[in-house]
């Protein structure tokens, strides 16, 4: 009986090994766009902010032309020095003119909605609702920085625009080293 076991065992093991689906490999962080993961990045560093909810984009990139580069200097002249120098040129390139933001790497799980469905939320929410609105991610030469311009959209006169430059650390995650203030209101 023992040898018939065994030999059971032994088939059993073989049938298990020679047919078994093989298993997906897991996702890795490099696996995942770079782009992707700035903007996953960025949407934590918003929960960490206090916003809820989930998050929310419109349907249209937002627009950035630099122009805050002059006024900006003195309050964030030691981010702006350490920041790669392609990086603002980059960005003010990249979000020259608005396009779908089904075109950027967002993150799963971000619900796109139409300017209008975002002026009804944010008129809905007054404040406690918002809707961001984002440029394309860009990058330094070596990928170990990146820029992207984020709006955040609380209904009426609430609402910001930043430059949020981020770094690549040793583990590949994507740390902000600077949050700029273009505009608020």
């Amino acid at each position: 009986m023992r040898g018939t076991a065994r030999v059971l065992s032994s088939l059993l093991a073989g049938v298990l090994l020679c047919c078994a689906r093989p298993q997906s490999a897991p996702v890795t962080r490099a696996a995942i766009p770079l782009a992707t993961q700035v903007y996953a990045a960025v949407f934590a560093q918003s929960r960490d902010d206090g916003i809820t909810g989930p998050i929310t984009v419109e349907s249209r990139t937002a627009r950035f032309d630099g122009g805050f580069i002059g006024g900006a200097r003195a309050l964030a002249d030691s981010a702006l020095a350490a920041m790669s120098p392609v990086l603002i040129p980059r960005l003010v390139q990249a979000a020259s003119a608005v396009r779908e933001a089904t075109t950027l790497a967002l993150p799963a799980g971000v619900l796109v909605v139409s300017p209008e469905d975002s002026r009804r939320i944010q008129v809905r929410g007054m404040g406690g609702s918002v809707v961001f609105a984002v440029s394309p991610v860009v990058f330094s030469d070596d990928s170990s920085q990146a820029a992207v311009y984020v709006e955040h959209l609380c209904g009426g006169l609430c609402g910001s625009g930043r430059v949020i430059w981020l770094v690549r650390t040793a583990t590949s995650r994507w740390e902000e080293r600077a949050d700029i203030a273009v505009w608020f209101s």
